[in-house]
């Protein structure tokens, strides 16, 4: 009965993990990683320019 068990709760961990890896394919896909960071960098350095830029222009 034991062995039985196991292989179920070794299955349900597999399709687990297999969702898991669906999920995070979506998210790298759609850019919801990739581009927040570089909206972050862009962002950031507009942010730069506009504060150390002397010539009164932005």
């Amino acid at each position: 009965m034991d062995q039985k068990g196991q292989g179920s709760f070794e299955y349900i961990l597999m399709v687990g993990g297999v969702l898991l890896l669906v999920a995070v394919t979506i998210v790298m896909l759609r850019g919801g990683v990739i581009n927040s960071g570089k909206d972050s960098v862009n962002s950031s350095y507009v942010n730069y320019a506009n504060a150390t830029n002397t010539s009164g222009y932005v």
